[in-house]
């Protein structure tokens, strides 16, 4: 699996309510870290991680993130 992923955001310039376009991109991170979390406990995988803010591409709605493992406790 690879240790960043990109979320790219398609949106209408000129939009009401933009803050709907943060929100919808809250919402897959969440869901994405959800997904991967639930196949990493089904393969048996023990390790925590979190996902931190890499980059976000300038004049758009594309950020990158990278999986963060935390060493087990």
């Amino acid at each position: 699996m690879a240790d960043t992923f990109g979320i790219r955001i398609a949106y209408k310039v000129g939009r009401n309510r933009p803050e709907k376009v943060f929100e919808a991109m809250a919402m897959y991170i969440n869901a994405y870290e959800d997904l991967i979390r639930l196949l990493s406990q089904t393969v048996g995988c023990k390790d925590e991680f979190s996902f931190v803010l890499d980059a976000v591409e300038e004049g758009s709605i594309i950020t990158f993130f990278k999986k963060k493992t935390c060493p087990s406790h």
